[in-house]
């Protein structure tokens, strides 16, 4: 019996893998290769979106084409190049001085989105199929997540999120990779880049330099960044910081009233945003009394997060997953994928708690639901409750992706679902999910322990003297 539902597992998971790989790479393809396509098209799928296709990446490429000044156009004296017509600043400079560097030319846009597009599948593949054991796990957990929004939505726009990804995913690669020559050079350089580019990189290199502490044993001895990996961390995210002063520190390029009582909308799910509640609440009830219920609505947010840490604490799902990597992972790629679960998960969480966090940033979960996705069937020889709760976990972050891929498409019966689910998603399942990550994330990198060892020695007069 358990090899027929083995069978069908598989079965089921290559369907639904090698639908989304041929979906995705048709739809590449097509707005690759296909000539020029209207304004507000979406995937082949999907419905009209709100942004032209590879909205995001034209903005880059053509203002780097163009030739503006960066020093007026940071400082608002200059209007950017964007072919769509947006005012404002797209993305830190980085970006634009990389391009011109390598004297990229906007004509080439749609071939450098196929490329990314391919390479994002390509590192999504490589990392899914290095964590899962169970190949039908493996493969129907891929194709969830291939159909899913976030990657929706972070192809359509090839947002620099989506060269992050991949930035960040070769460069925890190249930090377990301890032979290769040349590779501090390498990293320094990903690490400057990724973080110039899109700042909150710097939460992922954070959590990794947690594994540098030379503390107690944390269940992953031999996965520790050598003092030198850790100096090239700090080094990289100090210039990356330093170069994206300009966005950082010039709030006149802000548009005026761009700042309103809460900011966010359908297709971001960050502890600030609050969906279709924000503008609905104004109109219903005035400004002053939308904000306080804003602030309520936040505070509740809090409070499920906070549920979401201390059931995962308690439960200690941390001990799980380190027992998985050590003992399900081959050995040759265990640090990579530690690296790898440690800066992702960190700059989702970040993105989560600092802003109003676009969907498309879900993609850095991928390590911890593959991850998670393995453990109900560990855990349930073991422990019911931890099991359903890390099957819960698991499912809060793949459903609400895949749900609003079929209502966004219009299929019949799903747009009155979205409606319905919106609000369970933005006030419960994304923030349990993000307390239950930020758990992990300060039980694996033992933050606890750390900030211990921080305490100054008490004086000798302040000893037990029972001791």
């Amino acid at each position: 019996m358990a090899s027929k539902s083995n069978r069908l597992l598989w079965w089921l998971g290559l369907l639904v893998l090698l639908s989304g790989i041929i979906y995705i790479s048709a739809s590449l393809l097509f707005y690759s290769l296909g000539g020029p396509h209207s304004e507000g098209n979406g995937f082949q799928l999907l419905g009209a979106m709100r942004m032209p296709t590879y909205a995001d990446l034209h903005w880059v490429t053509a203002t780097s084409d163009c030739g503006v000044d960066l020093d007026a156009l940071y400082h608002g004296k200059a209007i950017g190049c964007d072919p769509f017509g947006r005012r404002g600043i797209g993305y830190p400079p980085m970006s634009i001085w990389l391009f011109r560097l390598f004297h990229f030319q906007a004509g080439w846009t749609d071939l450098l989105a196929l490329f990314c597009g391919l390479a994002f599948l390509a590192t999504s593949g490589f990392m899914l199929m290095k964590i899962n054991k169970n190949t039908g796990v493996s493969m129907l957990i891929s194709g969830l997540l291939l159909w899913g929004f976030p990657v929706q939505l972070a192809l359509e726009r090839m947002n620099i999120d989506v060269l992050v990804y991949i930035l960040v995913a070769l460069n925890c690669y190249l930090l377990s990779s301890t032979s290769m020559p040349w590779r501090g050079l390498f990293s320094l350089a990903l690490i400057t880049a990724t973080v110039g580019m899109k700042i909150y990189p710097i939460f992922g290199y954070i959590g990794l330099l947690f594994t540098a502490k030379p503390t107690t044993k944390r269940g992953f001895p031999n996965d520790r960044l050598g003092k030198f990996d850790a100096s090239i961390i700090l080094i990289g995210c100090t210039i990356g910081i330093l170069t994206a002063a300009p966005i950082l520190l010039g709030n006149d390029v802000l548009p005026a009233g761009s700042v309103s009582a809460a900011k966010g909308g359908i297709g971001s799910h960050g502890l600030k945003a609050f969906g279709f509640m924000n503008q609905k609440l104004i109109d219903l009830y005035g400004l002053e009394p939308a904000q306080i219920m804003i602030k309520a609505l936040f505070l509740f947010k809090l409070l499920i997060l906070g549920l979401g840490v201390a059931v995962t604490i308690f439960l200690q799902i941390a001990n799980d997953v380190k027992h998985l990597i050590n003992s399900h992972i081959n050995s040759n790629t265990r640090s990579f994928i530690y690296y790898l679960l440690i800066a992702m998960t960190c700059m989702w969480i970040g993105c989560y708690v600092t802003t109003i966090s676009y969907d498309y940033r879900l993609i850095f979960l991928f390590p911890l639901i593959a991850i998670l996705a393995q453990l109900p069937a560990l855990q349930m020889k073991t422990n019911f409750t931890k099991s359903a709760w890390t099957a819960m976990i698991t499912a809060m972050a793949i459903i609400p992706g895949v749900l609003t891929t079929m209502s966004v498409a219009q299929i019949p019966g799903f747009l009155n679902v979205f409606r319905g689910h919106v609000v369970l998603v933005e006030f419960i399942m994304f923030p349990v999910v993000a307390g239950s990550a930020t758990a992990l994330m300060i039980q694996l990198l033992g933050i606890t322990s750390f900030l211990s060892h921080l305490r100054p020695a008490p004086a000798p007069n302040q000893l037990d003297p029972h001791q």
